[in-house]
């Protein structure tokens, strides 16, 4: 019998000039919002948005887990769809970018996906 290894990895973090601690996504958050913008890029919205929405075939009502949320791009596109999401992100600066650019409705927490 092989022994189980631990897989799980812990999220790089690092220290700001403040003291405070940061993951490489919020250094990298404002390329990535700039890349992303508000609601998705092109490819985003014609195809991954889409795509990913008709392969879960979710019925209006129902609640999604949004892992990695990022700036809440998606969770905002499941909302308009009238699906119940729920975000959550390591980054403390992409996740307030969500808050500020989404409704009360959506929630959205810090954490790591792999203890979701």
């Amino acid at each position: 019998m092989v022994p189980r290894r631990n897989t799980r990895k812990s999220i790089k973090t690092s220290r700001t000039s403040s003291g405070r601690k940061s993951t490489l996504w919020d250094q990298a958050s404002r390329w990535y919002d700039s890349l992303v913008g508000m609601s998705g890029s092109d490819y985003h919205q014609t195809i991954v948005m889409p795509g990913v929405f008709k392969m879960l075939e979710l019925k209006p009502g129902r609640r999604v887990l949004d892992l990695a949320c990022g700036q809440g791009v998606f969770s905002r596109f499941l909302l308009e769809k009238k699906i119940k999401p729920e975000g959550l992100d390591s980054s403390k600066e992409l996740l307030r970018m969500a808050r500020s650019r989404s409704v009360k409705s959506i929630p959205y927490h810090l954490g790591n996906a792999s203890d979701a």
